[in-house]
């Protein structure tokens, strides 16, 4: 919805945050965008590949997380934004360890690396 809302800014459905400069909005819905079809797409090819790659994405979207919150003021900026992005961090790093160390994850990607 964010790329189809950064595509058409005629649509108001509040997805955009106006204080980042321009394409900074496109390169945050396109990482999440690409997260998300990386793990579908590795979770329906029972790709070993996948728990590493979503991690790495993470990653990705932590750095985005930081630079937009300490650059830009997102979650309405200053220390009440700290937190938010801190429980980001964490949902980022339980998904992390449980693809690698479930056993639901072991089972959807059989061969480890």
């Amino acid at each position: 919805m964010g790329l189809l809302q950064y595509a058409h800014p005629g649509l108001a459905i509040g997805l955009q945050d106006e204080s980042f400069p321009a394409g900074r909005q496109f390169l945050h819905f396109f990482a999440l965008s690409l997260t998300g079809l990386v793990f579908v797409a590795g979770y329906l090819r029972r790709w070993r590949a996948t728990p590493h790659t979503s991690a790495t994405m993470y990653a990705v979207l932590a750095c985005l997380c930081f630079i937009e919150v300490m650059d830009f003021g997102a979650f309405g900026g200053g220390a009440m934004a700290v937190p938010i992005m801190l429980t980001e961090f964490a949902l980022y790093l339980a998904l992390s360890v449980y693809l690698r160390f479930s056993p639901a994850a072991q089972d959807a990607f059989p061969a480890r690396l």
